[in-house]
C-alpha cells in the first residue's frame, strides 16, 4: 500500500524532470518552486537519504534515471564546464550545507574529501567579486543554500571574526594575534582584533562585544609590553 512518503517521492521525481525537461540542467535555485516542490531542498534530502542509506535501491533507480540528475550534485556536462578543482569544492559545500551547517561557519581546519573547504569557500567568493566566474559556475555556487558572495554587514564581521578568534584561542592557548595573520580559510584576524582595539580606545565598542572579548583565554586590550607575536601568534 503506498504511504504518504511515496506520493511526495513521485511529486519530487515529476518536478525534477519538469526542471530539466525545462532548464537543460537540475542545478535548481536555492528558493525554486516546481509545481509546488521546494526543489533544491528536496534533491538534497534524497542526497542525504543516500548517504545515509536509508534510500531503497528502486527510488535510486528511479533517480539515476533522470536528465541530469548526479549524487555530488554536478551534472555531465558541468564536469567539464566547472573544472576539476571547483567541482570537489562544491561537492564538499554541498555535503557541508546538506548536513544542516551554514557556510559562514566553516572550522578552518574542516576537510572533505580532501578539500580544505573555508579557503575554498573564501576563494570562490572572492572570485565572485572581482567578477571571475562564469554563469555556469555562478549557477552552481548560487544553488548553495546561503551561499553569499561575502559583503558582510558590521555585525556579520564581528561574528566571522569572533568564530575566527575562538578556534585562534583553541588551537594556540592564547590570543595574542599578529597584525597581519591571516587565517586558513582567508579571514584577516590581525585585523580583526587590531580593529577591536583601536574601537575599544576610542569608546565605540559595546559592553556586550568587550564581555565577550574579555571572556577568551588570554585576551589583552593592548599586547603585553616586549611580547614577540609571531604570524603563528
Amino acid at each position: 500500500m503506498r504511504n504518504t512518503f511515496d506520493f511526495q517521492f513521485d511529486r519530487g521525481v515529476a518536478a525534477c524532470a519538469s526542471f530539466a525537461a525545462r532548464e537543460g540542467h537540475l542545478t535548481i535555485p536555492v528558493d525554486h518552486e516546481e509545481d509546488g516542490v521546494r526543489l533544491n531542498s528536496w534533491i538534497r534530502e534524497r542526497r542525504r537519504d543516500r548517504r545515509k542509506g536509508t534510500l531503497n535501491s528502486e527510488r535510486a533507480a528511479r533517480l539515476e534515471g533522470l536528465p541530469f540528475w548526479s549524487w555530488d550534485g554536478v551534472s555531465g556536462n558541468s564536469r567539464k564546464n566547472l573544472g576539476k578543482p571547483f567541482r570537489a569544492g562544491l561537492t564538499a559545500a554541498m555535503e557541508w550545507t546538506d548536513s544542516g551547517r551554514s557556510l559562514r561557519r566553516i572550522p578552518a581546519d574542516t576537510v572533505i574529501n580532501g578539500v580544505r573547504l573555508a579557503g575554498w569557500v573564501t576563494r570562490a567568493r572572492a572570485a565572485e567579486r572581482a567578477g571571475r566566474l562564469s554563469s555556469r559556475h555562478l549557477t552552481a555556487l548560487h544553488a548553495l543554500p546561503g551561499w553569499d558572495h561575502g559583503r558582510q554587514t558590521r555585525e556579520d564581521r564581528w561574528e566571522a571574526g569572533i568564530h575566527a578568534l575562538r578556534d585562534f584561542v583553541q588551537e594556540h592557548g592564547h590570543a595574542f594575534v599578529h597584525t597581519r595573520h591571516v587565517t586558513a580559510a582567508g579571514h584577516q584576524l590581525g585585523r580583526f582584533v587590531r580593529d577591536a582595539r583601536a574601537a575599544h580606545r576610542r569608546g565605540e565598542l559595546d559592553l556586550a562585544k568587550q564581555t565577550v572579548l574579555e571572556g577568551l583565554t588570554g585576551w589583552m586590550w593592548a599586547p603585553p609590553p616586549g611580547r614577540r607575536v609571531t604570524a603563528a601568534g
